[in-house]
């Protein structure tokens, strides 16, 4: 029995790897980065995001300024599933998106094509 527990403390780390406390740690520690450009504006474009996210999940993303654009976090409290940074730059918009859940790549990265 108290090899059990070892194994279960030792293992539950490695399962919660993808669970990050602000989406800054998941900025700087993704295992999964994608950018993208749009000529749309950045708000229209975070909004666009944000709805598609959550209507693919039934779970709110949240949308907000930052000093450089925009941010979406996609997220049920702790875990940060996705989140995108929605930056203008000059006439253009680059999305940037970034994940440690490899298997939930297709379902973010769709959204955000479909509003460019």
């Amino acid at each position: 029995m108290n090899a059990f527990r070892l194994a279960c403390v030792c293992a539950g780390p490695a399962f919660m790897g993808g669970c990050f406390a602000t989406h800054t740690e998941l900025r700087q520690e993704s295992a999964v980065r994608q950018s993208f450009v749009s000529t749309k504006p950045a708000e229209a474009l975070a909004g666009c995001i944000a709805e598609g996210w959550a209507a693919d999940s039934g779970i709110l993303a949240i949308t907000n300024r930052t000093e450089k654009g925009w941010v979406i976090i996609h997220q049920t409290e702790p875990v940060i599933f996705g989140a995108a940074d929605v930056l203008p730059e000059g006439g253009k918009t680059t999305v940037i998106f970034f994940t440690n859940y490899p298997a939930q790549t297709k379902r973010h990265v769709n959204p955000i094509v479909a509003c460019l």
